[in-house]
């Protein structure tokens, strides 16, 4: 449910006439997901994840994990 609280996904049961008029509604209108709403968070655990562990294990940490998250 968080994705339907979120506004990101639409309950509509299983009906199939109504789960087919639900997504050509959603595919006609491109509906768009809310901006800064993602229930699912902003895509980058790994990277996080692979700097936690490299910090645990006391590795250097290598740069492409860095550099795509930003850290250092």
């Amino acid at each position: 449910m968080l994705a339907v609280d979120a506004g990101c996904a639409w309950l509509v049961g299983t009906d199939t006439t109504r789960i087919l008029a639900e997504a050509g509604r959603v595919l006609g209108f491109r509906l768009r997901l809310p901006l800064g709403r993602n229930p699912f968070g902003d895509g980058r655990a790994a990277v996080r994840v692979c700097s936690a562990l490299e910090g645990l294990a006391a590795l250097p940490r290598r740069e492409p994990y860095a550099t795509l998250a930003g850290v250092r």
